[in-house]
């Protein structure tokens, strides 16, 4: 195939193979909200409060589940979730098609941008083969964005289901397209210079300063091993305008670090707490730092005198030294996630040794990876259909209810649901609920997070206890509500009462 032909291919497959959830998803439910992990619906969340933010010009993104907490601190990064609400209002979509759309889109631009990346890399690597640089380009692709071994061993059991990890809603595909993004930039400004490029790279770099700090400490790194390789003016430029777009996110961090309730929350995720041992919080750091150690190890044997490895290499070093940050800092910070900006790097390592050694595999690779992805994730989204959905369609699951809580509460009213679903009202209606999901993990006191959880658990209609923070309905299954319900919905199974 042609050079354009091979980026198109990976792009088409890539989206394939993360539209088919979506499709099956909507085939069998009538909804496109479908998910693997039920955290997703935090991304979820905070796209919603951003959209209607937007409405109310500004209102905060401190918790978008509670009420009362509009002016709470906010450390979690939100850029990504404010830019899909903007695009909800510009194209008048809702914000939960927009996520739809966003789900399938960053893993295509992901694979874009790999394409091209590697086949500029690979073509520099290896003269000779530049003809065939576009079909490693597309394998890398390929393996960065649909192919995990471990699917293959576990599609045989049938409880178990996967899709693709940039299928998640936000995190961290949106989060790894602007890392890679930002090293091609840089890969940019060192092959042509330019001021221009110089600026773009610069940008690039700052803007990952307002995602996890996964991203920008990997590029940072990556880019000062080059200035301290000589490569000091135009990427010295490059640092410094990231370093002036970083500037908020500075202050803004050096003004929160010793609000208690943050300093609660940092305690509750495990986030900063003190040990050097790298097991001591973040079992999964371990198995990162070790496969991080083998694929440098085999990068080195294999492609020793590459322009793969001469480039790649300080962002996969950095990434994987990043895993085991905590030996030196005595500081967690879930650092398994550095696998994120390991992936890509990984598949161009192993499309480059396929490219350069073994030219001729290169074309039946991508074949076999392409369709063992499609097979696999079909499989997967069929079985999705047969188990509870780890986040609720409301919309179609109980209309009705959705439909007399948008026309009967005002907005930000606060409903009590001990229900599954509860932190899916969010999404589909003005409300906000009083405990559910991932509410814990935004700031909030230990205390707050305590009393929440009790109340959950235990109060119910009709009790003397009083809840320990307002709430204004409650929303439970249609025999809860015994003779006092505002709404009853039996086809639906639930029931919405006041809670005076």
């Amino acid at each position: 195939m042609t050079h354009h032909r091979w980026i198109m291919t990976a792009v088409a497959v890539t989206a394939i193979v993360h539209a088919i959830p979506l499709a099956v998803a909507y085939s069998a439910r009538g909804s496109t909200l479908v998910g693997s992990d039920y955290t997703e619906g935090q991304y979820l969340a905070l796209v919603a409060a951003a959209y209607r933010a937007d409405s109310n010009r500004g209102a905060s993104l401190g918790n978008p589940f509670l009420a009362g907490h509009d002016d709470a601190v906010v450390y979690l990064p939100s850029m990504v979730e404010r830019t899909l609400a903007a695009i909800a209002h510009v194209t008048a979509l809702s914000p939960l098609a927009v996520v739809a759309i966003s789900r399938v889109a960053f893993p295509a631009v992901i694979a874009l941008v790999i394409t091209m990346l590697g086949a500029s890399l690979f073509s520099r690597a290896a003269p000779s083969a530049a003809g065939n640089s576009a079909a490693g380009g597309a394998l890398a692709a390929i393996l960065a964005t649909v192919v995990d071994p471990r699917s293959v061993v576990r599609i045989f059991d049938p409880h178990w289901f996967y899709f693709p990890r940039y299928f998640r809603a936000v995190s961290p595909a949106a989060h790894v397209l602007l890392f890679l993004l930002a090293i091609a930039a840089l890969d940019r400004v060192r092959r042509k210079g330019g001021w221009w490029n110089v600026a773009m790279a610069g940008i690039a770099i700052g803007l990952l300063f307002y995602t996890p700090i996964f991203y920008w400490t990997t590029a940072v790194a990556g880019a000062a091993w080059f200035v301290m390789r000589g490569e000091r003016t135009r990427l010295m430029a490059a640092l410094a305008i990231a370093t002036v777009i970083a500037i908020p996110y500075f202050v803004h961090s050096v003004r929160i670090r010793n609000d208690p309730a943050f300093q609660d929350t940092l305690e509750r995720r495990e986030l900063l707490t003190p040990g050097r041992l790298p097991d001591t919080y973040d079992s999964p750091a371990l198995p990162v730092f070790a496969a991080g150690v083998v694929a440098l190890a085999l990068a080195f044997a294999f492609l020793r005198r590459s322009a793969v490895l001469a480039f790649l290499g300080p962002f996969a070093t950095a990434a994987t030294l990043f895993t085991v940050q905590n030996a030196v800092t005595n500081r967690h910070m879930q650092s398994h996630h550095w696998v994120n900006c390991l992936i890509p790097l990984w598949a161009m390592f192993a499309a480059a040794v396929i490219t350069e050694k073994m030219p001729k595999l290169v074309p039946a690779v991508f074949t076999l990876g392409a369709a063992a992805a499609i097979i696999i994730v079909s499989i997967s989204a069929f079985r999705a259909q047969h188990q509870a959905p780890k986040l609720y369609p409301l919309d179609v699951m109980m209309p009705a209810t959705v439909a007399w809580l948008n026309a009967n509460t005002p907005p930000d009213s606060v409903i009590f649901c001990p229900l599954p679903f509860a932190a899916q009202l969010p999404l589909y209606t003005r409300d906000k609920i009083y405990w559910g999901a991932t509410a814990d993990y935004f700031v909030l006191t230990n205390a707050e997070v305590h009393a929440r959880e009790s109340d959950q658990w235990h109060w119910r209609p009709g009790k003397p206890e009083k809840l320990h923070y307002p709430a204004g309905y409650y929303l439970g299954t249609a025999a809860d509500c015994a003779g006092g319900a505002a709404f009853t919905s039996l086809k639906e199974d639930t029931c919405i009462m006041r809670i005076p």
